[in-house]
């Protein structure tokens, strides 16, 4: 019965509410306690029935007016409400007859027996022909007689928890969307989205979601569009090492997903490696490359370090807390202040906010019209890999791939500069659907190293150390670049490739 009633209660199509519980596993932890705004007594509210109301309008009627003590218009008076069709009139007093009575046992204690009455009520309004005729008016009725039975169930003490879930949650849908506050519609999206991580909702949860949607709603418009980009690689690489899904929304509060970001932590790339957590878990950073920004590299590097993080302090809260502060640091505050709880630990500022604002983003980006965002997210990345044998500079590789520029650096982020690294092999990203062609055309390319390099003679005097402050170029790169194993052994008239620095096209 109780069920069937919560069924009939949530089929409203409308939203809102205010009471927070914990929900199926995932919990709202309130810095202040928030009570609901106490509601006016529905019985005598819903008692005034419509032949009450009429009995009203007969003695108003009755009332001497003195002649002459009102103006006319020449028009005919019009009436201002019309009356209720006899059928919609009928069903409307039945409804309330079942009502009444559920109010009746409800106050006897009966509570069986007025959620049956309650149920024979909602029903009656959303079982009848008569609804088809009057949709407008019936789902009225039906909407504000659910809220009375509402108010009512809640003043049942003895009913279970998911009884009053299911009430505060159908209080919820019962008001407009427009009209739901943020933690109405955060509570329904907890309850009717699926989330692989403890979701705790506070009030600083809360305030950065009205951040996220309203102070700063067109920035993080443009950041979620850009996850459209990258999001499914990241979600397949994370799936493969066996984390949760949702930490690919990370790079939200880390980088607004651009490969390009960098920090004055000196922190790059999506994921925010700096330098020597990015050499730990195996990404290079050289004059020609930094793959910190590569998205591919850097987020197997970034779930792996997750991964670590989470087996060395516990949860995934503390293991956030790691990634943004260090995971000494969080050890150590652990250890001094022995709790485990995030929420009870002394960190740094940015920390303690960092926890908050990532669970404000994934609330958000799992559901972003529900919080009135307009997101136009971008095509996901498409390509295949080839392999070349040399140092091309990306000119070369945009006409043998038959594209621009601009979309293999957008492929290749990692690349710093002008042309891939003076390696053996080298693999690089081309448009899905170019590989074919892109090796038929680069075997009979030459490259453009009129523009990508300088060629210069060694005169007498001359040491790599000049040559590389001459041209703002480091010594390793130039000897990388024409394979000298000594920096020391040049010669008089050699020609030596030298990195055109300034030419980075992009």
């Amino acid at each position: 019965m109780k069920q069937k009633l919560c069924i009939l209660l949530c089929v409203i199509s409308l939203g809102g509410g205010c009471a927070w519980e914990k929900i199926s596993g995932v919990t709202y932890q309130p810095e202040e306690q928030i009570n609901p705004p106490k509601k006016e007594n529905t019985t005598e509210k819903k008692t005034a029935s419509i032949e009450e109301k009429k009995e009203i309008a007969k003695t108003e009627s009755s009332i001497d007016v003195p002649e002459n003590s009102i103006e006319y218009d020449n028009e005919p008076l019009k009436e201002e409400k019309e009356s209720l069709p006899k059928e919609l009139e009928s069903l409307f007093i039945t409804a309330e007859q079942f009502y009444s009575k559920g109010l009746d046992y409800a106050e006897q204690g009966k509570w069986d027996l007025a959620e049956e009455e309650f149920e024979n009520a909602l029903e009656l309004l959303h079982n009848s022909p008569v609804r088809e005729k009057y949709p407008e008016e019936v789902n009225n009725f039906y909407n504000e007689l659910s809220l009375d039975i509402l108010d009512k169930l809640e003043q049942n003490e003895d009913s279970d928890i998911r009884t009053r879930e299911e009430i505060l949650l159908a209080k919820i849908k019962a008001k407009p969307e427009e009209e739901r506050t943020i933690k109405e519609k955060v509570l329904l999206d907890l309850r009717e989205l699926k989330f692989d991580i403890p979701i705790e909702v506070n009030d600083k949860v809360i305030r950065y979601i009205e951040y996220y949607t309203v102070e700063n709603k067109e920035k993080f418009e443009t950041w979620l569009g850009r996850s459209g980009a990258y999001m499914p690689i990241l979600r397949k690489i994370f799936k493969e090492e066996g984390l949760p899904l949702d930490l690919t929304y990370l790079p939200i509060i880390e980088s607004a997903f651009k490969t390009s970001a960098y920090s004055r932590a000196r922190a790059a790339g999506l994921w925010q490696f700096i330098p020597g957590t990015a050499r730990k878990y195996g990404l290079h950073i050289t004059w020609w490359v930094d793959e910190r920004r590569d998205f591919e590299k850097a987020t197997r590097s970034a779930a792996k370090y997750l991964k670590f993080l989470k087996e060395e302090l516990g949860s995934w809260y503390l293991a956030l807390a790691g990634y943004n502060a260090g995971e000494g640091r969080v050890k150590r505050a652990i250890t001094y202040q022995r709790t485990k709880n995030f929420w009870k630990l002394r960190l740094p500022r940015e920390t303690m906010n960092y926890i908050p604002a990532f669970l404000a983003s994934v609330i958000v980006a799992k559901n972003p019209s529900h919080y009135g965002l307009n997101v136009d997210y971008e095509k996901p990345i498409s390509f295949e890999k080839v392999t070349i044998d040399r140092s091309v500079d990306l000119d070369t590789i945009a006409k043998c791939a038959n594209t621009t520029k601009e979309e293999i650096k957008k492929l290749n982020p990692e690349i710093r500069y002008w042309a891939t690294p003076p390696l053996k092999e080298y693999t690089i990203r081309i448009p899905k659907g170019r590989a074919l062609a892109f090796k038929k055309a680069f075997a009979k390319a030459k490259d453009s190293y009129s523009l990508a390099w300088n060629k210069y003679k060694v005169r007498p005097g001359d040491s790599l150390y000049l040559i590389s402050r001459n041209f703002g170029v480091p010594i390793g790169v130039i000897a990388e670049a024409n394979n000298i194993r000594n920096p020391r052994l040049i010669r008089v008239g050699q020609t030596i490739l030298v990195p055109n620095k300034w030419n980075r096209g992009f």
